[in-house]
């Protein structure tokens, strides 16, 4: 009997990226990209380049990373960094009669231009040709990914299982509630760890091996454990826990309870459970493993479970290959607790050829990370290190029950388990005996755990959500109605919500709204208020329905965001961040002008994407910045066509636009007027009917790198006033 883990302290290796130079022998390169042939399309299929192979899904490609995480990609788009510098990008683009690859954007500092293929199947064979010349310093495919909550503890990077189990988009719906107590049975913690000592319960603990004596660890088990449920988080040093306290208002609490050092006695661990459940705890947490079944063990455990605490423990580290005996350990045997095993980082079972590894059988529940590379946390010696067996899975699965009681703080244990083994991520080579339900997901698990479950859900009337509410399938809003996210509240969109009839439908957000990946909104309003924020997830889509999308608070847009028929608004107060959008303005009418189109009074981030005009007149600009409020907004990187200007500036300051194309502008590219401090670099102008570049007043900070042609073939004026 013992607890269930090893520990090893390892150094952390930083990686340092070198930045290059900018373009070089384009000719021949781009002479070779030309011979190239195309393969007809081919839907799921298969592509290997090198030792790499790619999958196509649905008309989506992916790859695995070496650490077996999926990577969703775009083969049309190549990042290419060549090893000489020599030429500018327009001469470039006109001298090569680059016909059908277009530079999208570059050079970055690190001088790399972004490379745009045709069709998806020119990018494979571009990338195979190109990785054998040995003028190509890099070539990559450009990969999506999606802005999320993350944390700046110092170590963060070295913590593969919180992202593996999806805590940062967790972290957004809650951080957790200091009512809810999590019960830490085990060999005592560090109490003054600078990472711990904020997170612990008002009167600690308790010690059970030496009553009167504060629950103080001399042997290094129980401070770990304690790390990974609930380290400081976001306080920029040490580690991010699972539930840890972010700041007084938020995380929750550990009780510590010492059964014992190196080897815990039974009768203590069950006094323990029983006294974190007459003491208020809502989760109790187990590192611990016994061989056999005691009945003092048993007791406790249901004595907690009848109270309502949630028991949660690990199932065992005797599951190695050359073990005789791999059944799970108890208590995590017994039915009423949740048996947590040990995976690695490519979603396998932790399993060694001896005696050691994550223990298996009928009686298992659930998988977490806990194998090895082993996992990053606090140490006895008040700093960090490695630890790692199957008492470093349960506490992943403890914080994340922790969590859910935070946000539903009326669900039974059995609700708990129920909801957990139902949301547990399973892959392929998984199977019962092994795996449980599979591997724990701590977004999934939160967001069923959400007070308000509304699925297929029809929004009838006008209402106000003010319970945590997660809105799945496919739901509706009547036309007329108002759905309000209140203030202090959350609410999660999961598939789509679309209006019911021919009228406007309005969806106001006070709280927080978060929209999953691949979500839809169909013909609603939307509107975030001063004190709302508003999280969109990678490739969701807003169709627009000639409405408008009004952001007065805060929002984040992920890759790939989908805005058709639709004006969007950013108000003095707002700050928002698209990433790689695809935005359609839409003006389907006369109006009033500048009424419509994406309209920036506040700070704008803008990063890659296309921004397209339909059905607009000429007085509507693709991107428009303007009053003080937008001070410090950037784009980069951003595609523009069809608009009366691409970029309109006024009225503000410390504006920067860098590697900006704008295609068939009614007039100029880039308009500036009455703003100071402008960086305008490394922007690509065609053809747009007056200048490519026009500042009428003001200041400009720097203005380099910037090219383009007009209808008849000369230079586009930039002209500064």
């Amino acid at each position: 009997m013992g607890y269930l883990a090893c520990i090893s302290i390892q150094p952390i290796n930083e990686v340092h990226i070198m930045k290059q130079n900018k373009l070089a022998i384009a000719i021949v390169i781009i002479s070779m990209m030309m011979t190239m042939t195309s393969v007809a399309h081919a839907q799921d299929r298969i592509e290997r380049i090198g030792d790499k192979e790619y999958q196509q899904i649905n008309d989506q490609w992916f790859y695995l990373t070496e650490q077996a995480d999926t990577v969703r990609f775009s083969p049309e788009r190549l990042i290419v960094r060549l090893k000489d510098s020599a030429g500018e990008i327009a001469q470039f683009k006109q001298s090569l009669q680059l016909n059908d690859l277009e530079i999208v954007s570059g050079p970055t500092s690190g001088g790399y231009y972004v490379l745009q293929s045709p069709a998806m199947n020119r990018g494979f064979e571009v990338k195979r040709v190109l990785l054998q010349n040995l003028l190509i310093a890099s070539i990559e495919f450009s990969i999506f990914g999606e802005r999320l909550t993350v944390p700046n503890d110092e170590k963060w990077s070295d913590q593969w299982n919180l992202p593996k189990v999806e805590m940062p988009p967790t972290w957004d719906i809650t951080k957790g509630n200091p009512d809810v107590v999590i019960g830490i049975v085990d060999s005592g913690a560090l109490l003054n760890h600078p990472d711990l000592q904020n997170c612990l319960w008002d009167d600690i603990g308790y010690n059970f091996l030496n009553p009167g004596s504060p629950p103080d660890e001399v042997f290094e088990h129980g401070t770990p454990v304690s790390g990974i449920i609930g380290a400081q988080t976001n306080n920029t040093i040490g580690v991010a826990g699972i539930a840890g306290c972010w700041d007084a208002t938020s995380g929750t609490r550990l009780m510590i309870l010492k059964d014992g050092n190196a080897v815990p006695t039974v009768s203590l661990t069950a006094e323990a459970i029983e006294w974190a459940a007459d003491n208020g705890a809502s989760v109790v947490n187990i590192s611990t493993g016994y061989p056999d079944h005691s009945s003092i063990l048993q007791s406790a455990v249901n004595y907690a479970t009848n109270l309502g605490v949630t028991i949660v423990a690990s199932a065992g580290n005797n599951g190695g290959n050359g073990s005789s005996n791999k059944s799970i350990r108890y208590p995590a045997k017994y039915s009423n607790t949740i048996a947590v095993g040990a995976t690695i980082e490519d979603d396998t079972r932790w399993v060694t050829s001896g005696n050691n590894g994550s223990a298996i059988g009928s009686d298992l529940d659930l998988m977490a990370p806990g194998g090895a590379t082993i996992i990053m946390t606090t140490l006895l010696n008040g700093g960090y290190g490695l630890f790692n067996g199957t008492s470093a899975s349960a506490p992943h699965v403890a914080g994340v029950a922790g969590l859910m009681k935070s946000v539903n703080p009326s669900l039974t244990p059995a609700q708990v388990r129920s909801i957990l083994q139902n949301t547990a991520d399973w892959k392929s080579h998984m199977n019962s005996n092994e795996y449980g339900h599979g591997r724990l997901n701590a977004y999934s698990a939160v967001k069923h755990a959400l007070p308000l479950q509304l699925e297929n859900h029809a929004f009838t009337s006008s209402q106000s959500l003010t319970e945590k509410a997660h809105i799945f399938g496919n739901a509706t809003l009547s036309s007329g109605a108002t759905l309000t996210i209140a203030s202090g509240n959350v609410a999660v969109i999961d598939g789509t919500l679309s209006r019911s009839g021919s009228t406007n439908a309005h969806l106001v957000v006070e709280g927080t709204l978060i929209i999953d990946p691949d979500s839809e909104l169909d013909g609603i309003r939307v509107t975030v208020g001063s004190s709302g924020k508003m999280i969109v997830r990678s490739n969701a889509t807003f169709n627009m329905n000639s409405s408008r999308l009004t952001v007065n608070g805060n929002a984040s847009f992920g890759n790939g965001f989908t805005m058709t028929q639709g004006a969007f608004t950013l108000s003095p107060t707002g700050q928002a961040t698209f990433t790689n959008p695809n935005i359609e303005i839409y003006n389907p009418g006369p109006l009033t002008p500048h009424d419509h189109g994406f309209f920036a009074h506040g700070e704008l981030t803008l990063n890659g994407g296309l921004i397209e005009g339909e059905g607009t007149s000429y007085t509507w600009p693709g991107v428009r910045i303007i009053g003080s409020g937008s001070a410090g907004s950037t784009v980069s990187g951003t595609e523009i066509r069809d608009a009366s200007y691409g970029v309109y500036i006024s009225s503000t300051s410390d504006i920067t636009v860098n590697g900006v194309e704008v295609n068939e502008a009614t007039f100029d590219g880039i308009y500036a007027n009455a703003s100071e401090d402008l960086t305008l670099t490394n922007n690509l102008l065609n053809e747009n009917t007056r200048h490519g570049i026009f500042v009428d007043g003001g200041s400009v900070t720097t203005m380099q790198g910037n090219h383009g042609y007009r209808y008849i073939g000369r230079v586009a004026a930039f002209k500064v006033l």
